[in-house]
């Protein structure tokens, strides 16, 4: 793995664990772009805010980020309370995902920035959840494929999930997921999933992104202070059953061993330096041509047509998942294809061009390495 991305690792374990790095010298001005294109740029404040050798710029910027991540940690925090309490008052049955507890496990909750609060509701229930947010002064931003956005300033986006894990991730595991409330625990109307399953879900959330586009270096710094955190709670002989069931035994392995590698004591390895190079260059969400690749991947088709085809007309049953008014009345079916295509080329722009890019270089070649690079990392 390249020395940059090596210190990058260096720099974010030592936050991990409770550590400064005082006397570290790097490229910073690099080390200051990744940590923006992977959302953790409050980590390097807490590995680097004693060293003398950062150039004033990025100290300003770094505490600049420390500072604004300190109130919206708080305020999300806050929030989460306020949720549990207005959904329970409401008589709706509901549970917190991905990012709700994590941030728990870092040394200072800060530094593990969230872009959302995800809750599950059963579907039925969303339109109370819609009216109680609504009197709460959140504002409706609309369904978005599979839950409805919300948002409040500052800072504060709620999404209501109708199913745990997304099926369009084709992990396979959303269907372990399809009665969440058998697996889940509580009482009264706040629930979660015991450790093991928890574990399934995350490193379900984990690699959906990986193998669609790519996934950011703070999923395994989260996985790795997960498993140190719940270690001797984790049930593997039913963890690793049910990634056996779908198919996912290898590729869960080897992402587990990135993030123990990186963040714990798992030895170095060829196939973990190549991951781990996917994974820098992905950036926090996925990387577009990554993803381009995946598609081509999937259907066998690299042209130009097609690549609109699959961005733009998503199939028919897609489009209903996505949009209520199609699901209730197929007739508008047409009418919301044009809305998409229209939606993405002019408020989109810029994320259909670097789509197109990412057409234009994924070759047959191109998308044949691809592929036999999944198979490494163990995707089938």
């Amino acid at each position: 793995m390249k020395k940059l991305y090596e210190d990058y690792i260096f720099l974010v374990r030592t936050a991990l664990e409770g550590s400064r790095a005082d006397d570290f010298g790097g490229d910073f001005e690099a080390l200051l772009g990744i940590a923006r294109e992977h959302n953790m740029t409050n980590i390097l404040w807490y590995a680097l805010r004693k060293n003398r050798s950062v150039p004033t710029h990025i100290v300003t910027e770094l505490q600049s980020s420390h500072n604004m991540l300190l109130f919206k940690c708080a305020n999300q925090k806050m929030t989460r309370g306020e949720l549990e309490g207005l959904l329970s008052s409401a008589g709706i049955k509901h549970m917190f995902l991905k990012g709700a507890d994590v941030a728990q496990l870092y040394p200072s909750e800060d530094m593990r920035e969230m872009a959302d609060i995800d809750v599950y509701a059963d579907l039925d229930s969303h339109e109370n959840v819609k009216e109680v947010l609504l009197q709460a002064g959140y504002s409706f931003e609309g369904h978005k494929g599979h839950h409805d956005v919300f948002h409040r300033d500052p800072f504060i986006s709620v999404e209501v999930h109708e199913s745990v894990l997304d099926k369009q991730r084709e992990t396979g595991l959303d269907a372990y997921f399809a009665s969440p409330w058998e697996l889940a625990q509580g009482s009264g109307f706040e629930y979660r999933f015991d450790p093991s399953d928890n574990y399934i879900f995350l490193m379900g959330h984990l690699f959906g992104h990986f193998h669609q586009g790519g996934v950011g270096v703070r999923f395994f710094a989260d996985m790795a202070l997960y498993m140190k955190k719940y270690g001797d709670e984790l049930d593997w002989v039913k963890i690793d059953s049910v990634f056996e069931r779908f198919g996912l035994s290898e590729v869960m392995h080897n992402l587990k061993a990135l993030a123990l590698h990186w963040f714990g004591d798992e030895p170095e390895s060829d196939l973990l330096d190549e991951m781990g190079e996917y994974v820098f260059e992905s950036g926090s969400y996925g990387k577009t041509a990554h993803m381009v690749m995946y598609l081509a991947n999937e259907d066998g088709k690299n042209s130009f047509s097609a690549a609109v085809k699959r961005k733009l007309f998503i199939s028919p049953a897609e489009m209903r998942r996505r949009s209520r008014a199609v699901d209730r009345c197929p007739l508008l079916l047409p009418f919301a294809y044009l809305v998409r295509a229209v939606k993405i080329v002019f408020t989109r722009f810029r994320e259909f061009r670097a789509w197109m890019r990412g057409v234009k270089a994924a070759d047959s070649e191109a998308v044949k390495k691809y592929k036999e690079m999944m198979r490494r990392f163990g995707v089938n």
